[in-house]
């Protein structure tokens, strides 16, 4: 159980020895030994103890706070990583053009690839003219990405190539569910619904291994840095937004363990009931310790793992220990 998720918001967390009692109301509803605790992540409002935010900062543990319906709100993060020197030597990185552009080209590739490898194995065996023009689109694209010498074109490119994408992911649902593209701050549809919540936890996972290697996480190179955005964050989540969350998102409606009811709107805005938030965390976390072999190491690792491995290959090329980014390119 390496994520505490707290859902329910007149719940409190308390500490008693070195285990984390979680309790609604009187009612004990969970005791969980501080070892088997990576993270905490909280939805909406639940008190915590000063003496257990103690401990878990004394065990290394960080504790997110999202709002009710998953928006990032902050988090509670241990001592700062002692790697001043990896931060400086990001910090010249992201005022280096050239070494941006390299890093920002692996980003897109990576992302657009994992798009395109994705589409043809949900369409195989039945894939529309539509289906197989924008597969055609992708690698087009994945293509030219060498030939760019310019930030602004390859985020014009890596919008092109996710608009081609999404423009077929309707095709790959059961008909109860209908998606004409991609709409989110606030999701209007179901499906973008599960695709922005599953993007807001994925965030969290993103930091917190950007934090255990010890960058910091809103100097970017691909995404502009702007006041209070992690851009670092949103650049190593492109190439995990398809093969983590839209996978899930998929096998959710595929598998009919949602449903349209399991929706509400509220002035405009399509959101979660709570029991469909708490079936997604399930495959969530299901999906993260899912093994697969890293084409790169050739060794067997989990989806969770492999971001903070991803991570560390970052400080690598900013390092100069490596030529390039090697991006997580599924097959």
């Amino acid at each position: 159980m390496p994520t505490i998720y707290i859902t329910q918001e007149d719940t409190a967390l308390r500490k008693k020895g070195e285990r984390l009692i979680v309790k609604k109301g009187k009612e004990k509803i969970a005791d969980i030994p501080l070892i088997k605790v990576d993270q905490v992540v909280v939805f909406g409002e639940a008190s915590i103890s000063g003496s257990l935010i103690s401990l878990l900062s004394k065990a290394e543990v960080p504790i997110t706070y999202l709002s009710y319906y998953g928006k990032y709100k902050g988090r509670l993060v241990p001592e700062y990583s002692k790697n001043s020197l990896l931060r400086i030597k990001q910090f010249e990185n992201s005022r280096n053009e050239k070494s941006k552009l390299e890093f920002a080209r692996q980003i897109v590739k990576g992302k657009l690839s994992n798009m395109r490898t994705l589409l043809m194995r949900d369409t195989r065996g039945n894939r529309s003219k539509e289906a197989k023009k924008a597969c055609d689109k992708l690698k087009n694209i994945i293509d030219k990405l060498s030939e760019v010498n310019d930030i602004e074109k390859l985020r014009g490119f890596e919008g092109l190539g996710s608009r081609h994408y999404f423009s077929q992911f309707d095709s790959v649902l059961n008909n109860e569910f209908e998606f004409s593209g991609r709409n989110r701050r606030p999701p209007r549809d179901p499906v973008n619904c599960l695709l922005s919540f599953g993007y807001s936890l994925l965030l969290n996972d993103v930091l917190t291994g950007l934090y255990l290697v010890g960058f910091d996480p809103y100097i970017g190179f691909f995404h502009s840095n702007q006041y209070g955005k992690p851009s670092l964050a949103l650049d190593l989540m492109e190439e995990f937004r398809p093969v983590i969350i839209d996978s899930v998102v998929k096998t959710m409606i595929n598998k009919k363990i949602v449903s349209q009811n399991d929706f509400k709107e509220v002035c405009g805005t399509v959101k979660m009931k709570d029991n469909l938030r708490n079936d997604f965390l399930e495959q969530y976390e299901k999906r993260l310790r899912t093994k697969f072999t890293h084409p790169i190491f050739e060794y067997e690792i989990n989806w969770r793992r492999c971001i903070e491995l991803q991570a560390r290959l970052i400080s690598k090329f900013i390092n100069e220990e490596i030529s390039e980014y090697p991006p997580l390119v599924v097959k």
